[in-house]
């Protein structure tokens, strides 16, 4: 007799029970677990720069991997919104690879410098500003992340001129971040006390695909919506401290390493471009509102520059792609990825920028010089920044240097101070 399967027996009471009470908690679950996860997030942001000890090197690159609240740190100050070192911190080294850590390429052997210690103020200096004739303003191009306090550009302005120096920079530095200082080291100052500027003359360093731009900087936008605890509701800080763990933070198949060149490079390693500059592939963001902005500052600049009696220059400092795109190889780069297709808008968007800048500052009667002319000229060009990281090389501070004193040292005779400042 054919085989007939048994009967289904109908689930009880209680079962069915159990199943509607557990699939009715499990979304009460998720939410509970997306509230301590993002309690974790938060938690992480903001008390992690607050340990004690946090080696410098190991902050930057949470700074670098935006892991944590910066205002936290014990070097943010309110009134500049920005870092300054903590007063009397040790020298301290920093391996010069962000572009490739960016990558996930972890070198055997990359090159590392010295940065100097910080004083009183909380800048890497042996002087005052009160015994400075020349006051240096700037970010990390200033401070010399590639170089070295040693071999920054203020350190080599001062052996090449003989002028002593006093340079009040660090990263993430703007043009809202110098005029605080200038006005912190003069108007705010006390005269006659060590921390008051009483020199002749003023550099400010802009970085093309940074302060130049600000406050208008790429970043600003992501900034804000990435704040709160929208910010935390993303997981933002565990999913960029992991990816900062893990060293990559741009696809390979960017095409932004390995990209090899036609002239020398340190090692004869190809460049790894920094993925920040895909931030610079369209540049909606920088619009009127922006040069009104920087229009602010370098005026706030002038007015103290006139109180203190000095003269105010202004020195552009171009980006390793505005200066080696010439001499990028794409012959043997993949016409398919993203960094063939985007290094052409970002370039010329990094040179509009830089002319924008220079328009503002033509049109406020400060004395400036573009680097990027300068350094596309050198036959070294692609030896003035580390292949390995968006920072100049000691080669290429010096080659600032020697455009410095040739265009603008002396250009002019102090300015009296009864404060003109006339150009």
């Amino acid at each position: 007799m054919p085989h007939t399967a048994p009967p289904l027996s109908a689930p009880s009471p209680a079962m069915s029970s159990r199943t509607r009470t557990i699939a009715r908690r499990i979304p009460l679950v998720i939410v509970l677990v997306l509230i301590c996860l993002a309690g974790l997030d938060a938690a992480v942001y903001h008390l992690l720069p607050r340990l004690p000890g946090l080696p410098p090197a190991v902050r930057d690159r949470l700074l670098d991997w935006d892991a944590i609240d910066r205002t936290a740190l014990p070097g943010y100050r309110p009134w500049l919104g920005g870092l300054v070192g903590e007063p009397g911190q040790e020298p301290f080294s920093r391996t010069v690879d962000a572009s490739a850590r960016a990558h996930g390429v972890v070198l055997a052997d990359p090159p590392t410098v010295i940065l100097a210690a910080t004083d009183a103020l909380g800048w890497q200096n042996t002087g005052t500003p009160a015994t400075a004739k020349v006051l240096f303003l700037g970010d990390s191009a200033c401070q010399g992340l590639g170089s070295g306090t040693a071999a920054a550009i203020p350190a080599l302005y001062e052996a090449a001129t003989g002028e002593s120096v006093y340079a009040a920079c660090h990263s993430g530095y703007g043009l809202e971040q110098y005029a605080a200082i200038l006005r912190r080291l003069t108007v705010d100052a006390p005269a006659g006390t060590a921390g008051r500027f009483a020199g002749d003359t003023i550099y400010v360093l802009l970085s093309a695909d940074g302060d130049a731009s600000a406050p208008g900087t790429p970043f600003a936008r992501s900034d804000a919506a990435n704040q709160g605890w929208l910010r935390h509701g993303r997981l933002s800080t565990l999913a960029r401290l992991a990816r900062g763990l893990v060293g990559r933070d741009n696809p390979p198949e960017s095409g932004a390493y390995p990209v090899p060149l036609t002239a020398p490079t340190w090692h004869d390693l190809p460049f790894a471009f920094h993925p920040a500059y895909r931030a610079f592939a369209d540049t909606a963001w920088f619009g009127p509102d922006q040069e009104q902005a920087a229009k602010a500052s370098l005026a706030e600049l002038v007015r103290l520059a006139k109180a203190a009696g000095a003269r105010l220059r202004v020195v552009i400092v171009p980006t390793a792609l505005q200066v080696v795109y010439p001499r990028i190889d794409f012959a043997k780069v993949s016409r398919r990825t993203d960094f063939a297709r985007l290094a052409d808008d970002e370039t010329r968007n990094l040179n509009a920028i830089s002319a924008t800048v220079l328009q503002l500052l033509a049109e406020a009667g400060i004395p400036a010089l573009d680097l990027t002319r300068p350094f596309m000229d050198d036959p070294r060009a692609a030896t003035l920044y580390w292949p390995t990281d968006p920072h100049l090389t000691p080669q290429g501070n010096a080659a600032a240097v020697a455009a410095i004193t040739a265009t603008l040292w002396p250009a002019q005779p102090a300015e009296s101070r009864s404060g003109s400042t006339t150009p």
